[in-house]
């Protein structure tokens, strides 16, 4: 996925048949991951740890907070909101208020670059 509209196109895709949950990494325009996932349901307490997850579900159920779920943030995407959030958004709106970068490629490339600059700063301790 190269930019914000492939990535919308794809949690569409997936909501129109989702059975259980997906995952898939995307990048922000500061080059730090971000967590899409899409699912039938909302995330437990026991989803994704520290990590900015942004969630989209079919329907929304009971939903814990806990420390491990505290970065998720939830829509619900359903034919009664006419494919739109239940925040009266498309996903591509929230994607992009989420800091999602259109250049994916760009984004990743950075991503990688703080890491490698984070691994040589601990090697050189």
């Amino acid at each position: 996925m190269k930019n914000i509209q492939d990535i919308t196109n794809r949690i569409y895709e997936l909501l129109e048949n989702v059975n259980g949950s997906n995952y898939f990494t995307v990048y922000s325009n500061d080059g730090k991951e971000i967590k899409i996932r899409v699912s039938n349901h909302s995330a437990n307490h026991n989803n994704n740890g520290n990590i900015k997850t942004l969630s989209f579900v079919s329907e929304k159920t009971e939903q814990r907070k806990s420390d491990l779920n505290k970065m998720v943030c939830e829509w619900e995407v359903s034919e009664k909101y006419d494919g739109y959030t239940d925040t009266y958004q498309d996903i591509e709106e929230v994607l992009e208020w989420e800091d999602v970068a259109d250049d994916q490629e760009k984004a990743k490339e950075l991503y990688q670059a703080k890491i490698t600059e984070e691994i040589e700063n601990y090697i050189n301790q």
